[in-house]
């Protein structure tokens, strides 16, 4: 799985040098008598090996770690495994439930196994926010919501680099359960093989006014009896950036194959592929009760008998696509005459060419019509700096000397985040240099300026908000470097971005602890 991230390490490491490491199992025998000895700030650093527990944080601001955090080898989260205990049989495996913050992080482990608990048989999240980095969550059952994760009453994690795989429910969320204000932030998750037995959302199921926000994400294989086998909304509002939905299955009711957004949700879909989801659906995408839908940028095929259907109780509700390749235009919609349709420009219908083979078969082939046919104009989309792949995200990939996004997840021919070419300026969004990364109190932000000029730097939200700014300011010519004070700001992943006064605007994402 991409990472990027890593800096993420070298921040662990020097708390390490200020704080205390409690090993497991040479110091302490078990996980949780590592935490329960700990004091915050500290780490407790875990040796391979299986470990049959039930974990609870206890509200410490501690890191609980494999070696994964001091060797970078990714062989340790799958040699480092947290399996339920025996004699806490209705016990998820870890439990934040002491109003834990980003500060309490658990990095490096594969959580699986669990299939005694009633919610959140991997990891349950109430009232709690950690920074949940580098798992691998596998096989997990819950009876009734949220095998993989259990997020509740404003429970916002920050969920990166983390595979789901093959957890089930009985009912909602088969891997990631949100209700009652919670929004959780993933970045880098791969959604596999899971499954709702009885409703939908085998993916991620939100409910009762959350709002996640989700980048770089797939969503593959995952399967649910209704109501979108992917992803399915119910009173929320969700934003994927960079996401490939492929091969999700709902086999009994006749709605979203792949999404449900139902009673006044709200999905903004930017650069996403939803290919060959399947069912006795209605279209790959299904609103119903006054939900509405933002298309940018993307690709929509083989999803059912049309793309999107908005049922006769949606209304009334909007509908806005622009820049993006549906199968079928704008007949591939359903809808009644209550809806409104913002059918904007830029729009095709249009065989994708995807490669078709390899390991990445629906990125776009040489041929394909989807190649620099993205909104020419990204601003205000927060989106990454690089596609699903951590390629730049801007490329010229038609070579007629204009950068242009593409439509979908994948960005054709282009070069790896930090290859710089002078045939592609618009890539130079990526060339922002932050230490350290995740930050926490103040951060370093490093640029090189072929000139003398002003510049200005600005912090957004991940929702466009504006939550800092640095006015205008002479830079010489050469490579500068400018602390950026964010003690005042929340936890959370933001968006940074440099405007010089000449040339092209640069970005780069900041974690804040």
């Amino acid at each position: 799985m991409k990472t990027i991230l890593y800096t993420f390490i070298f921040l662990m490491m020097s708390q390490i040098l200020t704080a205390q490491i409690l090993h497991v199992p040479q110091q302490y025998p078990t996980v949780q008598s590592g935490i329960d000895a700990a004091q915050a700030g500290d780490t407790v650093l875990v040796a391979s090996g299986t470990y049959y527990e039930a974990i609870n944080f206890n509200g410490k601001s501690i890191t609980v770690a494999s070696l994964y955090l001091t060797t970078a080898d990714t062989a340790m989260i799958s040699e480092t495994i947290l399996k339920p205990d025996s004699l806490f049989p209705f016990s998820s495996i870890i439990s934040f439930q002491n109003n834990e913050t980003r500060q309490s992080v658990l990095c490096g482990f594969t959580i699986r196994d669990n299939n005694r608990a009633w919610f959140g048989n991997g990891i349950k999240c109430h009232h709690s926010s950690p920074t949940l980095t580098n798992l691998k969550i596998v096989n997990n059952h819950a009876a009734y919501d949220g095998g993989g994760i259990f997020c509740s009453d404003t429970a916002s994690p920050l969920i990166a680099h983390v595979e789901l795989l093959g957890n089930s429910c009985s009912y909602h969320g088969g891997a990631i359960y949100c209700k009652s204000f919670s929004n959780p932030e993933l970045f880098d998750v791969t959604f596999k093989g899971n499954t709702s037995w009885m409703e939908g959302g085998a993916g991620l199921f939100c409910t009762e006014f959350c709002k996640p926000i989700l980048e770089n994400v797939i969503f593959s294989t995952d399967t649910s009896a209704q109501n979108g086998s992917a992803i399915t909304c119910i009173q929320s509002d969700i934003t994927i950036r960079n996401a490939l939905i492929i091969g999700n299955h709902a086999y009994l009711e006749d709605r979203g194959s792949a999404i449900a957004l139902m009673d006044n949700s709200t999905g903004n879909f930017i650069n996403i592929t939803m290919v060959n989801n399947t069912g006795n659906t209605q279209a790959g995408v299904w609103c119903y009760g006054g939900s509405s839908a933002t298309f940018i940028n993307s690709i929509l095929f083989n999803n059912g008998p049309t793309e999107l259907f908005f049922d006769e109780m949606s209304s009334p509700a909007t509908l806005i696509v622009s820049y993006c390749n549906i199968a079928g235009g704008q007949a591939g919609v359903v809808h009644p005459d209550s809806i409104t349709v913002y059918w904007l420009e830029g729009n095709i219908d249009a065989d994708p060419a995807f490669a078709g083979s390899g390991a990445t078969p629906f990125a776009l082939s040489e041929s394909s019509p989807c190649i620099d046919a993205g909104t020419a104009d990204t601003t205000g989309l927060l989106l990454p700096a690089g596609d699903l792949l951590m390629n730049h995200r801007i490329w010229d990939g038609n070579h007629n000397g204009t950068a242009i996004i593409d439509m979908g997840a994948y960005e054709f021919d282009a070069a790896p985040l930090g290859f710089l070419s002078p045939e592609n300026p618009a890539r130079e969004a990526a060339a922002l240099r932050v230490f350290p990364n995740p930050a926490k109190g103040s951060f370093v932000v490093g640029f090189d300026l072929e000139k003398a000029q002003q510049v200005s730097l600005q912090i957004f939200s991940l929702t466009g908000v504006l939550v800092h700014q640095v006015p205008a300011t002479l830079c010489e010519q050469g490579t500068r470097k400018i602390t950026i004070d964010i003690s005042h700001l929340r936890p959370g992943i933001y968006l940074l971005q440099l405007v010089p006064e000449e040339g092209f605007a640069k970005q780069a994402r900041v974690v804040v602890r």
